[in-house]
């Protein structure tokens, strides 16, 4: 037990342990108070991070749960996130064999021909026409 005023000694004497045991209990109680302010405080200002806080997901309809900032809420899960990026880098194209139209991703070199199998073909299209030697 902590006096207000005590020396550590004299804390010592009185519970019959060392002052150096004595600083070391007030120190874990005092970390245990400041760590209990600090989860406090992150429970107050980090509310995705506690389980209480949950969303649906507007286009799959799944429970998550994600950090809710300021100015931009956010609306979908991860996943959902994910496929809608993913469908705004999505372009088109034509195979240049089969004439099929197909899909890839943004980032990549935009193909030609959808498959080696067609590309195979047109190569050797060009060779019997003669135009590739």
């Amino acid at each position: 037990m902590f006096y207000k005023g005590a020396t550590l000694e004299k804390i010592g004497k009185e519970q019959q342990i060392t002052r150096e045991r004595v600083r070391q209990i007030l120190n874990q109680l005092l970390f245990n108070e400041t760590y209990q302010k600090q989860l406090l405080y992150n429970r107050r200002n980090r509310p995705h991070k506690t389980r209480a806080y949950k969303r649906i997901c507007p286009v799959c309809g799944k429970e998550y749960s994600g950090r809710e900032y300021i100015n931009k809420p956010m609306l979908l899960c991860k996943k959902c996130r994910w496929e809608k990026r993913r469908l705004a880098r999505t372009k088109t194209y034509i195979c240049q064999n089969c004439g099929v139209e197909k899909t890839y991703l943004d980032y990549k070199r935009k193909p030609v021909f959808c498959s080696r199998k067609c590309h195979g073909q047109w190569l050797y299209k060009m060779k019997i026409n003669k135009s590739i030697e």
